[in-house]
């Protein structure tokens, strides 16, 4: 697969999984919730055979190669399509290192990537945004909306400014909190990233 058709997925998809499987590269991603919930109903259905349902599985997932996969060897619709199910349906072991592993990815996204910034930036100035919507924009469209915002709210933030400086040192992040000390902190990490992106 080339470079750029594995960034155009991981774009969509998020995660992507690689399995080799008869000397063929497979690439493929984790079911969304409607989808295993399609599944779960599947299997109940007597009607159905189990390598129906692993080919049905392997047909929703598998990304690369496109054309339909036509394996010789017993036993590798099945081990394509455990992996895939295995990546959707975390277990009880494998979900806590799953949620350790993206909590400390969010919290370096949130650090180093300005769009994502922003975006959670607006979503907190204004909690009926759509943050998922505002991830899919890109950096021009997603600064024109946070200077509407910014306008609409009278709340400056995105060169980092701040209308307000707290006693404390520290500021409010929760639901309720106003604009002002929400723009506060999100001046301080602005700020703060602008001087990282110097110092590197």
């Amino acid at each position: 697969m080339d470079k750029r058709l594995l960034a155009e997925l991981k774009t969509k998809y998020g995660a992507l999984y690689m399995l080799n499987v008869e000397d063929i590269d497979v690439y493929f991603r984790s079911l969304n919730a409607w989808e295993l919930q399609s599944f779960l109903e599947i299997r109940e259905d007597t009607l159905k055979s189990k390598i129906e349902i692993e080919n049905a599985l392997c047909l929703f997932a598998v990304l690369y190669p496109t054309t339909p996969l036509s394996f010789q060897a017993p036993g590798s619709s099945t081990l394509l399509a455990t992996e895939i199910w295995s990546k959707s349906v975390p277990t009880d072991q494998t979900i806590e290192l799953m949620v350790d592993k993206h909590r400390a990815w969010a919290e370096d996204a949130i650090k180093e990537n300005y769009n994502i910034m922003i975006a959670i930036a607006l979503a907190k100035l204004l909690p009926s945004v759509d943050l998922i919507s505002l991830l899919n924009l890109p950096t021009s469209k997603l600064l024109k909306v946070a200077c509407l915002i910014e306008n609409a709210t009278d709340t400056l933030f995105l060169k980092g400014e701040s209308k307000s400086e707290t006693t404390s040192g520290s500021v409010n992040l929760s639901p309720g909190a106003d604009h002002d000390e929400l723009s506060a902190a999100l001046s301080t990490a602005l700020s703060a990233q602008k001087q990282n992106n110097k110092n590197k």
